[in-house]
């Protein structure tokens, strides 16, 4: 079998090109996600804060307090969620802990 080793070293090189391609494309469309996410989600709290402040322009007191606060505290709970969500708790071990 001439020139075996060759074609498997060519077989798992392109193997490793394909796998990195698709973990590039899978982070690229993450990504992109995140930010259509935040940006939204920024459009649509600022909607919110503007039309409370409106509504308090306006006379409306208690519709626009609710209005106001409601979506400034959602803005404030989905941050605090996430936050305590990214940190690791201090007794678990990054892979695992041995069984």
């Amino acid at each position: 079998m001439v020139g075996a080793a060759e074609r498997i070293f060519k077989m798992a090189e392109t193997e490793q090109h394909e796998r990195h391609l698709a973990a590039y494309r899978e982070h690229r469309i993450k990504s992109l996600a995140t930010l259509l996410g935040q940006t939204f989600a920024f459009i649509m709290g600022m909607a919110g804060i503007i039309g409370g402040v409106y509504l308090l322009s306006k006379d409306k007191s208690l519709g626009g307090f609710s209005v106001f606060l409601t979506s400034l505290a959602t803005l404030c709970g989905v941050y605090v969620y996430n936050r305590r969500g990214q940190q690791k708790p201090s007794g678990e071990e990054e892979h695992g802990s041995a069984q």
